[in-house]
């Protein structure tokens, strides 16, 4: 579990919220930390998704964007490797 989510899921009760900043960065960090966490319960990493996303996404057709999500670019990846 990376640093942040760790002191995520420890916290309870609301004076022992992280503080953001205001409601855009705390929604910002709510996105990344279930980002992290999918990732992880998919055995993903998060930062090989997100640079092999960035890398392909500019040149991916728009009707095909589901190819990109979580579960089935893994699937992909693997039956690639394979």
């Amino acid at each position: 579990m990376t640093g942040l989510m760790s002191v995520l899921c420890t916290m309870n009760g609301r004076r022992s919220r992280p503080y953001f900043g205001s409601d855009n960065r705390g929604r910002t960090a709510a996105i990344l930390a279930s980002f992290v966490v999918t990732c992880n319960r998919l055995g993903i990493d998060p930062f090989t998704n997100l640079r092999d996303i960035s890398a392909r996404i500019s040149a991916h057709k728009q009707t095909r964007l589901d190819e990109l999500l979580l579960d089935k670019w893994q699937a992909a990846r693997s039956v690639a490797t394979s």
